[in-house]
């Protein structure tokens, strides 16, 4: 069961146990992803899925539709899903706030790697009984007193 060109799995796993490695906040660091995927392989953990969640960029978004910026950053993005493929064959990831915008884009989304699905406003069942949903990005912040507050009113 392959995830190729940005389409959900076949079915889900059919198995009582899934392995997932988590890897967040990578921020364009490719040695702290091949570290994790290091990691991973000499703990012998051979995982289901590598998520990478939010910000595997690190674009500042001040030039959201500069061509060449985005393609920079959608390379990095790229690369980044390649190496944590290196680990796991499926790989999922929901895009953060130093994204490339184009990955939110759930129509025209750029298919980066051929065993990476992007989460982003879809749902994929992952098990029998497990189904995840992705919404990325970042929710508005706001400043009290000089202290960011995670808290808001909807």
């Amino acid at each position: 069961m392959a995830i190729a060109n940005g389409c959900a799995p076949e079915g889900p796993l059919e198995k009582d146990t899934l392995t997932i490695v988590l890897i967040s906040d990578v921020h364009s660091s490719m040695v702290n992803v091949t570290r994790c995927v290091e990691k991973t392989a000499f703990l012998q953990l051979w995982p289901d899925f590598v998520f990478l969640t939010g910000d595997i960029a690190n674009m500042d978004n001040k030039q959201p539709n500069d061509i060449a910026v985005v393609s920079k950053f959608e390379g990095d993005v790229a690369a980044i899903l390649e190496e944590a493929g290196r680990v796991a064959g499926k790989v999922v990831y929901l895009p953060g706030n130093h994204d490339p915008p184009t990955l939110f884009d759930r129509d025209e989304a750029p298919s980066l790697c051929s065993s990476a699905y992007n989460i982003h406003c879809r749902r994929l069942r992952i098990a029998k009984n497990l189904v995840l949903v992705g919404f990325g990005g970042a929710p508005p912040a706001f400043r009290q007193n000089g202290v960011y507050c995670s808290e808001m009113k909807l």
